[in-house]
């Protein structure tokens, strides 16, 4: 993508006189799903079955002080 925009951009000139999204990060959506996941497989490691060749262990560290 030539202006390197994300999803809900209307183009350098723009179809409407006007940006949509133009605060949006790049590869949002990716973002977005990676921290829902992550999120659930901090809370249920069963998940990670899905990804064969990996422990089925995982160690947290806290930031809670």
């Amino acid at each position: 993508m030539k202006d390197r925009r994300p999803e809900y951009y209307d183009g350098r000139i723009g179809r409407i006189g006007r940006f949509i999204g133009r605060c949006a990060n790049f590869n949002q959506v990716w973002s977005a799903a990676a921290l829902i996941f992550s999120n659930k497989i901090l809370k249920d490691s069963s998940a990670l079955h899905i990804f064969p060749g990996q422990s089925s262990s995982i160690r947290c560290v806290s930031t809670d002080k």
